[in-house]
């Protein structure tokens, strides 16, 4: 039984008079303990319920970060990484030069084309939680108990194993998102466009988001 149906029944068996009290000189009295009540649907509310429902807010951002990766894109179409591609392109099949040097045209060139490309895999996964036992690659969220609620944060997971060339990671992607100055072995090189995909997909996800809050306070409410 949830707690809210632990509280509503308990005022059920007060108001019917079921409840068991104590005889006085004036009749038998019995006595419930509201801020009792209070603080266990308080505590059931900030510890469990808004939990839950950050997580499932998280899953849902996830979900439209994920889609709009696997989209594709130009300068003007949101995501950049493609599902069974990496970033810069097609690189299982790269070109190559007169030395037989393996290149991709405006990116990855030679050793670094050939390790990198070979172990790193798209973004376009949705990774899961950290805090769930999952969230070691591609799209993933880290919830945890803030001040008085729960936050989420939700992006690419950040590499730690060998920093840009991470095998799991994505330390590059705040040039897509947001375009910027880039150099090729310490030579200038042009300006990426920004090709955003976080930005749009919070603003898209967040009618499914308030829609999953609200049934899922509703339920909460009805002891579901």
């Amino acid at each position: 039984m949830s707690v809210m149906n632990k509280v509503n029944a308990a005022a059920k068996s007060v108001a019917s008079g079921s409840s068991k009290g104590k005889m006085s000189a004036s009749g038998r009295l019995v006595a419930t303990n509201l801020g009792r009540d209070m603080d266990l649907l308080i505590n059931d509310l900030s510890k469990r319920q808004m939990m839950q429902a950050t997580k499932s807010m998280a899953f849902i951002l996830r979900q439209q970060v994920v889609a709009n990766l696997r989209k594709g894109s130009s300068s003007s179409v949101i995501g950049e990484s493609q599902k069974g591609k990496m970033t810069r392109g097609d690189w299982k099949s790269p070109s190559k030069t007169e030395g037989g040097v393996n290149y991709l045209k405006g990116g990855w060139y030679g050793e670094v084309l050939d390790k990198r490309g070979s172990s790193k895999k798209s973004m376009a996964f949705n990774g899961g939680d950290t805090h769930s036992g999952r969230g070691d690659k591609g799209i993933i969220s880290r919830t945890r108990p803030s001040r008085n609620s729960w936050t989420s944060i939700t992006g690419p997971r950040y590499g730690q194993d060998a920093k840009d060339n991470s095998r799991q990671g994505y330390n590059y992607a705040h040039m897509l998102e947001f375009g910027g100055a880039h150099k090729s072995w310490d030579n200038p090189a042009g300006n990426l466009s920004p090709r955003p995909f976080l930005g749009p997909a919070a603003a898209m996800a967040r009618n499914k988001q308030v829609s999953k809050l609200t049934s899922m306070m509703k339920k909460w409410g009805k002891g579901q």
